[in-house]
């Protein structure tokens, strides 16, 4: 019994560290953040430092924070990573905000052998926990803030688990109530847990001996469990993500703040969605993927058994849905890794059982060699092996030229430009630039020019959009910052501003500052000197936080 125990110990000590190495390997989140989205969750949470000592600042401040469209969860994961850092001195860099989910990822791969092990064996927990570590989306979700995904799936494994032992003993009665209201806090899929806490009631509670499944029974058996003491601890717990809606539905008479205002917002897009399919190929390697189609017909055509039901019905109610209704302007692969898992478990169980060793060992081989390889092809940008490589991975297929946690990447000077503006400019400066509104509201201290609609991220709008509004505003601006390669749409900006300041990388210029003023010889700065000197001055609650992280909009009149 003893080394079993020191066995399970030692295993969960190498997915650890297999599960830290795979994540922390090339991350160099420093060079800054390009997604909108990374930016705007930083300023959230560092807006929770905004409070004041009077009690209109604590009550705005509070529901901004409880008004946080991904659920006010995902800021309190990065706003106490914020606070350890500042009580140790730790300057607050990016990979501070973002190492949480590093965290995060890891333990849910711990999580993953414990529910696996928990309806399976020793042997499937295993196996399952260690392609959940490799699987190139579960990577790349911990290795960035840019989507809730990785923090709401570790809430999820963690009420699965929780509710299985509560179905089986009382003292958990507290823990699953208690950890559901936060995954439905976290998760803007919510909808989807519900068939599954149905089925695991049904597989636990189901007296086989009744006549029906709705005899009396059974329905006693089912508000045994599911009772006054379960449902208001779920409420109260979920209350502060409640919260924000009823008072902007009920006080204001519009549907708006938090998570659940957040569905609302979206449009969706009725109609069969193929492309899901290569989203799922893409997230997982072509050789998982293969699999997952094989574990889905053995689970149909062989003996019914209940956990792998269950798992079958965990995958329908998170992955299907996306096949027939998705949100406009939502990129739907980060989603899918709830629905991932269950079929990670499946294929390690159907795996094992292969009688033949070497067929068996074998497969498990190319599985892990190919995910990885997929891993690394997607994740670190690295050179792998072609064969194995995912033909598809093209930025036409997908709309962008990266993936989540990619930050392996030229630095465009945004931390650089971020320094030099902080220095050189007060707060009636208004500035002009196609790099993103949070993305320079972090770097830059203060609200950038924008037409609140094209400027939210790199990606957003076209430069032609960006050119034409730049047209109206541009008498009104002070300054201008461009990436190089975004210059020549804007090939006449010279003759209203002067080229000032040339952000380089190894020579290269990356990002160009524009003024107004004139007779000023061009300076060039290095992003090698320049980011550190960021780091080394701002990088602390007082100099980050924006006062109004929230206001997309500051046109000059």
């Amino acid at each position: 019994m003893i080394s079993s125990i020191n066995s399970r110990r030692l295993f969960i000590g190498i997915l650890i560290l297999l599960s830290l190495f795979v994540r922390i390997y090339r991350f160099n989140p420093e060079t800054g953040f390009i997604s909108g989205d990374d930016a705007y969750v930083a300023l959230a949470s560092l807006d929770v430092f905004n409070i004041e000592a009077s009690p209109h600042s604590i009550e705005t401040t509070a529901l901004r924070f409880l008004s946080f469209g991904w659920g006010y969860v995902r800021l309190l994961v990065t706003a106490l990573s914020i606070f350890i850092a500042s009580i140790f001195h730790v300057p607050i860099t990016e990979f501070v905000i973002i190492f949480p989910q590093i965290i995060i990822g890891i333990l849910t791969c711990v999580l993953i052998y414990l529910l696996t092990k928990e309806l399976f064996n020793h042997r499937v927990a295993i196996l399952s926990s260690l392609i959940f570590s490799i699987t190139p989306l579960a990577v790349s979700l911990s290795r960035t803030i840019y989507n809730a995904a990785n923090t709401s799936t570790f809430f999820l494994i963690l009420f699965i688990f929780l509710f299985i032992k509560y179905l089986k003993y009382e003292k958990y009665k507290y823990l699953a109530p208690i950890s559901l209201g936060i995954y439905l806090s976290s998760d803007n899929q919510f909808i989807s847990i519900f068939p599954v806490i149905l089925f695991l009631i049904y597989w636990y509670e189901y007296d086989k001996h009744a006549n029906s499944f709705f005899a009396s029974e059974n329905i006693k058996r089912f508000f045994s469990k599911i009772n006054l003491k379960f449902i208001s601890l779920v409420l109260i717990t979920y209350l502060p993500a409640l919260l924000p809606f009823l008072y902007f539905y009920f006080i204001k008479g519009k549907i708006d703040g938090g998570i659940i205002a957040h569905n609302f917002a979206k449009s969706k897009i009725i109609g069969f969605h193929s492309e899901i399919v290569l989203y799922l190929i893409y997230s997982v390697g072509i050789i998982l993927f293969l699999l997952f189609i094989f574990s889905i017909f053995q689970t149909i055509f062989s003996k019914k058994e209940k956990n792998r039901l269950f798992l079958t019905i965990w995958f329908c109610s998170y992955i299907l849905p996306w096949f027939f209704v998705i949100s406009s302007g939502t990129n739907s692969r980060a989603y899918l890794l709830p629905g991932i898992i269950p079929l990670i478990i499946l294929t390690a169980d159907m795996l094992l059982r292969i009688r033949f060793k070497f067929i068996k060992y074998a497969i498990i081989a190319i599985l892990f060699l190919s995910t990885l390889n997929h891993t690394v092809y997607t994740t670190y940008e690295l050179n792998s092996f072609k064969p194995l490589a995912p033909i598809y991975y093209d930025k036409g297929v997908f709309g962008n030229d990266y993936f989540y946690g990619d930050y392996v990447k030229d630095n465009w000077g945004i931390k650089s430009a971020g320094y030099w503006i902080r220095r050189n400019t007060d707060n009636s400066t208004k500035i002009f630039t196609t790099i993103g509104t949070p993305v320079a509201k972090y770097y830059f201290g203060k609200n950038p020019v924008d037409d609140g609609i094209s400027f939210y991220s790199i990606n957003s709008g076209t430069n032609e959009q960006k050119k034409k509004f730049f047209d109206t505003v541009k008498d009104n601006l002070d300054l201008v910052v461009i990436r190089e390669q975004d210059v020549s749409a804007f090939k006449d900006i010279e003759k209203s501003f002067n080229r000032t300041l040339q952000i380089t990388q190894n020579k290269v210029i990356k990002l160009i500052i524009y003024s107004k003023k004139s007779n000023q010889t061009v300076q060039n700065i290095s992003v090698d000197e320049y980011d550190n000197l960021f780091d080394s001055t701002y990088s602390n609650i007082n100099d980050l936080k924006v006062e109004c992280y929230f206001c997309l909009v500051n046109i000059p009149t």
